[in-house]
């Protein structure tokens, strides 16, 4: 586990995310896609994203995803996460995204594919893991450090008033504990 933090964070182009952090923080609508392992990625973002305020639309139903792709505009941001980067489905949820040029980041393993080639802004994850996969372990780790590092990034852009949609979220939160 470590090695692969420390081979993910080797990877990471310091411009490309800044301006991937940019792009979720000034987004109208922060739309998430992911299926199979990224769909927990994506769950644990959006629900961070959701938390501090942000307009963030998820659902782990690719048919739904790619009825989002339909719906967008050029003031939303898409994050498409597939370790392969050539899950079927969310190639064509790209191809959408690019044709109607709407930007999205891409969280792909650092060899060549389809939907990173199509991306606004490729976030890399080291290519660790075999074609047959035992529960995703390595390429799930990674995707949260990107995913934790645009978070981060995103919360940072508008501190305090992410800090105070942080506490009021824990707030109504805990009326829910009584």
């Amino acid at each position: 586990n470590m090695n692969t933090v420390l081979k993910t964070y080797q990877l990471i182009n310091i411009d490309t995310l800044e301006a991937s952090i940019d792009l979720l923080n000034n987004a109208s609508t922060i739309y998430l896609f992911g299926v199979g392992g990224s769909s927990v990625i994506g769950l644990d973002i959006y629900q961070k994203l959701m938390r501090i305020g942000k307009k963030v639309i998820y659902n782990a139903d690719l048919h739904v995803q790619m009825t989002f792709a339909q719906s967008m505009d050029q003031n939303d941001a898409a994050l498409i996460i597939s370790y392969s980067g050539s899950t079927t489905g969310l190639v064509d949820v790209a191809r959408v995204l690019h044709e109607k040029q709407i930007p999205f980041i891409s969280i792909t393993q650092i060899n060549s594919n389809p939907i990173s080639k199509l991306s606004t802004y490729s976030l890399k994850v080291p290519s660790e893991e075999k074609a047959l996969r035992i529960g995703a372990v390595s390429s799930r780790i990674s995707s949260f450090v990107i995913t934790d590092l645009l978070y981060y990034g995103v919360f940072k852009k508008n501190f305090e008033e992410h800090k105070k949609n942080l506490i009021d979220s824990k707030d109504n939160v805990s009326i829910l504990k009584k």
